[in-house]
């Protein structure tokens, strides 16, 4: 853990002069019907505890310089970094934009400087319905 070699994708997004602001990737995965919030985050928890770029923050020095700061494992707790959105009584063109707004809203919650690297929201199908879980990092 502690700050760590800046890889060439991050200096050449400082060289862009336009910040990290909305860099992203997502992914939306299929989740069993009824998985339960809690059993969901501790897998979440999991994921960010053994992938070190889930725990970084973005050190900005004054001389305009980036670094870069692997937190320790277990110091980003997920609960901040998980949603549930209720699409049991909802079709397919429903889920469709919800994802849309949803991705739109976690992209914008993204902070590398406050070390927040990671948002999911849980599309909550019900029990008898497979849902969908989209990870914005």
């Amino acid at each position: 853990m502690g700050e760590v070699v800046v890889p060439p994708v991050v200096e050449w997004l400082r060289g862009l002069g336009s910040g990290v602001g909305g860099f992203h990737q997502s992914v939306l995965v299929s989740v069993p019907g009824g998985v339960g919030l809690g059993v969901l985050s501790a897998a979440v928890q999991g994921v960010v505890d053994h992938h070190d770029a889930l725990r970084l923050r973005l050190l900005v020095g004054a001389d305009g310089g980036w670094g870069l700061e692997v937190g320790a494992v277990g110091s980003v707790p997920v609960e901040g970094c998980v949603r549930r959105v209720d699409v049991s009584g909802g079709d397919g063109g429903v889920l469709s934009e919800l994802v849309r707004v949803e991705a739109d809203a976690a992209r914008g919650r993204l902070d590398p400087v406050s070390g927040v690297m990671v948002q999911v929201v849980w599309f909550d199908a019900g029990v008898g319905r497979a849902g969908r879980l989209l990870w914005v990092v």
